[in-house]
């Protein structure tokens, strides 16, 4: 396609009859000009309707919709993975079914998009040329009907086995799940009257890449976040404290507290990934009400640890009701209670390798747990003998109580954070304070942030937790808080950041416990069991 003028949009449709749902492969050779454009034209029903995938020598890209000769650009952004080099894309994808669109570079997925407008039409090719005339070169093209394409492994993965596809947890409970999304996603999720929470998931293949949040939209049009610089991690929310962002996956849990109950119709969560490789695989789990009666959570315990203890059958009926006691002292404060406890023993060959580790095992140690328990509606919970993490200060090891992540899923098998870890040796026997450390670490799991940090400046964002501020607790000006000099703040809230001489009398607030109230792994009961 040469074109002499500048600023000149071509299309050349093909007068074939195509099928609604294709598979349109095109291999392209840039012009002279970078800034120029070329791609594929589909959906076209005459030359004023019909959409547009282009890319141009720089790795921007566009889909376009046009509707009686009106203009509308659905998406436009740039593939970092392909920006190396000038012209670096080399072939182009558009995969069309029903309403939704898929559009494709050099097998990487770029984004996912939905809209109605254009039902069935032709396939065209189409160049754009900027400030100097072009040409632009297709040396093959292949349309299939849908069912015959196959998704690139590159942008495929599995979060949720077959059978968590076709089976339900529960009557309160539903799954949506959106498979691969792209390196830019827009997840739209609808929710209807009664729905208490969400709880959302989305996973990368290549681990080394960073899943961000870009903006959360309410249905009544409230930016609840909004990330405005990806390098800084500057974002305006009242709804979070901290960027939503992890290295291979994400996963968000709304609503986060009581001020932003979640409202009936259409949520839109906008996801990309910081270096380009594609989403691909996400899903969420969505739960209805009431969350007025009695509350109860399961609770699965890997046994990785070689302590006696729990090692001996005969007494893991003490260990269960210590543990038990411990956790229902802090729940039960607010009509929260342990369900069942489940433990299932790790083999000799996974105690060996994980009965002391640290945080470099910590995905695998999770995927092992879900492995051995199938996943499902429970904490899903490792206790091995120790546990290290670098510490923020000096960066060396130092052995803890547990991690978790913030938060997780246990409900997406193939998620790489779906457990807690424990430290049995951490708490040198003490069941009072190993069940507050299975709730404090089963409640970052479920949402929940410290009440303060341990440099006074950050806070969880409930209105009835006291903020133990650095200024004004600091009595020994060592630049952090601890539980001591926040005896009159939040040390004895099981959420504070450290673990406490306050663990036989922790609080548990009423804004915690209501968000807590609502997660997916929470079940109501008619009576306490």
């Amino acid at each position: 396609m040469d074109i002499q003028a500048t600023e000149y949009l071509k299309l050349s449709p093909y007068a074939i009859e195509f099928p609604p749902d294709i598979s349109i492969n095109a291999d392209i050779v840039h012009g002279t000009s970078p800034d120029a454009a070329i791609g594929l034209a589909f959906r076209v029903e005459n030359a004023e309707n019909f959409y547009v995938f282009m890319v141009d020598g720089r790795a921007n890209y566009w889909i376009i919709k046009v509707v009686n000769s009106e203009i509308d650009v659905l998406y436009d952004s740039y593939s970092p993975l392909l920006a190396s080099e000038l012209g670096e894309i080399r072939h182009i994808r558009v995969d069309a079914r029903g309403n939704k669109m898929q559009v494709f570079a050099n097998n990487i997925l770029l984004t996912t998009l939905y809209d109605d407008d254009l039902p069935r039409g032709t396939v065209g090719l189409i160049t754009w040329t900027a400030d100097e005339p072009n040409k632009a070169v297709i040396t093959e093209l292949e349309v299939l009907a849908y069912e015959d394409s196959a998704m690139p492994s590159s942008a495929n993965c599995n979060l949720l086995a077959d059978q968590h596809l076709t089976s339900s947890f529960s009557d309160d409970l539903r799954i949506e799940h959106f498979g691969p999304l792209g390196a830019d996603a827009i997840v739209n999720i609808t929710l209807q009257s009664g729905v208490v929470s969400m709880l959302l998931t989305a996973q990368t293949k290549l681990q080394d890449d960073i899943v961000m949040l870009e903006s959360v939209t309410s249905p009544d049009g409230q930016v609840l976040y909004d990330l405005l610089d990806i390098e800084t991690g500057e974002f305006e929310s009242n709804y979070f404290h901290m960027p939503v962002a992890n290295e291979g996956e994400i996963t968000l849990y709304l609503p986060a507290s009581p001020e932003h109950e979640l409202l009936e119709g259409n949520y839109e969560l906008v996801l990309y990934t910081y270096k380009g490789q594609p989403i691909c695989d996400a899903m969420a789990v969505i739960r209805t009400g009431p969350v007025d009666r009695n509350q109860a959570i399961d609770l699965n315990l890997w046994v990785a640890s070689e302590a006696p203890a729990l090692n001996t059958p005969e007494q893991l009926p003490m260990v269960e009701a210590e543990i038990r006691a411990a956790v229902d002292k802090i729940l039960t404060q607010h009509s929260m209670q342990l369900g069942r406890v489940k433990f299932i023993d790790a083999s000799p060959e996974q105690k060996a390798e994980y009965a002391r580790s640290d945080d470099s095992y910590y995905a695998a140690i999770c995927q092992t747990v879900a492995d051995a328990t199938s996943s499902g509606r429970a904490w899903n919970m490792a206790l091995v003998d120790t546990y290290s993490l670098a510490s923020d200060v000096t960066r060396e090891e130092e052995d803890v109580f547990g991690t978790s992540s913030l938060p997780g899923s246990v409900f997406a098998p193939g998620s790489l954070y779906s457990c807690g870890i424990i430290s049995w040796e951490a708490h040198n026997g003490n069941y009072n304070e190993l069940g507050a450390t299975i709730v404090h670490e089963g409640s970052h799991f479920l949402g929940l942030h410290h009440t303060t940090e341990m440099d006074g400046e950050t806070f969880d964002p409930f209105t009835d937790t006291p903020e133990c501020q650095l200024e004004v607790y600091d009595m020994d000006e060592s630049g952090d808080v601890d539980d001591t000099e926040c005896e009159n703040a939040d040390g004895d809230n099981y959420m504070f950041w450290m673990s406490s001489s306050y663990f036989d009398s922790f609080v548990i607030s009423p804004d915690q416990a209501w968000t807590l109230r609502r997660h997916p792994l929470f079940y109501s009961i008619d009576v306490t069991e």
